[in-house]
Parts: C-alpha cells; structure tokens; sequence
C-alpha cells in the first residue's frame, strides 16, 4: 500500500488484499519514489510482483508520534484506514480499515 506523502510513498507490505472491515498486521517499508505510483510488474531480486488493486484520494485526519488516520476515498474502498507507527525498522505495525 502506497500513500502519497509530499515528494514520496509512505508505503506498507499488506498481507492480503485491504477491505472494509479488515486488520492486518502489515510490515512499513521505506519511502518509495513517486514513480511507483504507476508501476505494475516484478521486483528485483525475486522479491514478488506488484499489482494495482486500487486508487483514489485520502485526506488526513490524525498524524501523531503513535498512529496515522486518514479518510480514504477510492474506485471501491472507501472508509476511516488507521495505520500504527513502527518503533523499529522492521516491525510490524496494526492497520484497521473502518467504514467511514
């Protein structure tokens, strides 16, 4: 999951796909260049493929030293996303989608 964040993705390893109701523990990854906003394909080094499920806008509503809220609006998910913030590279985080 990418999110665009002024010159860069804030962008999450999901384990399955996202929707309504759902809470995944998910793995942050680091920031992404704003060209992978369109990339389809494989990653280097065999690391799996990427493929777009969704798109739209969001608009935040909570940015805190603890978690992320933001209000997506997509082509089909729409809802209140709550992403954690991680206290170490690596670690997992909670993120819980809500209907908005």
């Amino acid at each position: 999951m990418m999110l665009e964040h002024g010159d860069h993705l804030a962008t999450w390893e999901l384990p399955e796909v996202l929707e309504v109701g759902t809470r995944l523990d998910v793995v942050p990854l680091a920031n992404h260049r704003l060209e992978y906003l369109d990339y389809e394909g494989p990653l280097t080094e065999q690391r799996g493929t990427v493929s777009r499920y969704e798109w739209g806008s969001y608009k935040t509503v909570l940015d805190d030293a603890l978690q992320v809220v933001v209000v997506l609006h997509g082509q089909a998910l729409e809802g209140r996303l709550t992403i954690g913030k991680a206290t170490e590279r690596g670690r997992m985080v909670p993120l819980r989608l809500d209907p908005a």
